[in-house]
């Protein structure tokens, strides 16, 4: 049999090309792929910081008696939620003030990476251990122009049990007031030190705020933080803390 010389090379220019766009389609998904996945998951990860922000306004909102309740719809984005009012062991300890709870915590985690809201302050966690401050807590230290340390306190309590959800849906925050009648603030207008200590998982964050607060205040914070703690105290001239409780249900 003579072969038709023109339609071999047809056959074997198509089998060529098929084998060309083969593997590029197949370079394309081992190299591509991750790198697109990679960016859609850093995108829901700013997403989440953001809706994070917004959660820590309403809590603050709602602790604060601005208003009774607060509803956000949150996309998970294919990571997953956790509220615990049992985490986040904190203690403040004073001559005349004193706490020691847990102030609990909501953690949103994606592939090892987490953001966290605890005790007012939003942190991110990365999968290495390290971890940064996303938005602060709410506790200050100021100086006056008399030289004067004003020192301020405010634990917001997360009252629920623990509870979690994940995958792709959106899911609803509610959050209403837990306190049962209005406490007042604990005052404290003799000087003095404060010693704060919090069981976290992430200590370095909050090392580094404390140390925040020492440069703007010129001085009068040390820090210690290890594994899950970070110990800080405070010297003060005035000193005044604020508790309070919210219910928050997913």
């Amino acid at each position: 049999m003579i072969l038709d010389e023109d339609a071999v090379s047809e056959a074997l220019g198509f089998i060529l090309v098929f084998a060309i766009i083969t593997l590029s389609i197949g370079i394309i998904y081992v190299v591509g792929y991750p790198a697109i996945q990679d960016s859609k998951d850093r995108a829901q990860m700013r997403n989440m910081e953001k809706n994070f922000i917004v959660l820590q306004s309403s809590i603050e909102t709602v602790a604060l008696g601005q208003s009774p309740v607060k509803t956000i719809r949150m996309g998970l984005g294919g990571g997953t939620i956790t509220v615990d009012g049992s985490g986040g062991a904190l203690s403040v300890t004073a001559p005349n003030i004193s706490y020691n709870g847990y102030v609990g915590n909501i953690t949103y985690e994606m592939d090892g990476r987490q953001i966290i809201y605890e005790n007012g302050g939003i942190w991110s966690r990365y999968p290495s251990g390290g971890s940064v401050e996303i938005s602060s807590p709410k506790i200050s230290l100021r100086k006056d122009s008399s030289d004067l340390r004003y020192l301020t306190v405010s634990i917001i309590e997360i009252n629920s049990s623990i509870s979690s959800a994940g995958g792709d849906g959106i899911i609803t925050f509610t959050i209403e007031s837990a306190d049962q009648t209005t406490s007042a603030p604990q005052i404290e207008n003799t000087a003095g030190t404060a010693w704060i200590n919090i069981t976290t998982s992430t200590p370095d964050a909050w090392a580094r705020y404390f140390r925040e607060l020492n440069d703007t205040a010129g001085g009068g914070v040390s820090v210690t933080s290890g594994t899950m703690t970070c110990n800080a105290s405070i010297q003060y001239d005035r000193f005044v803390m604020n508790n309070h409780s919210v219910d928050v249900r997913v």
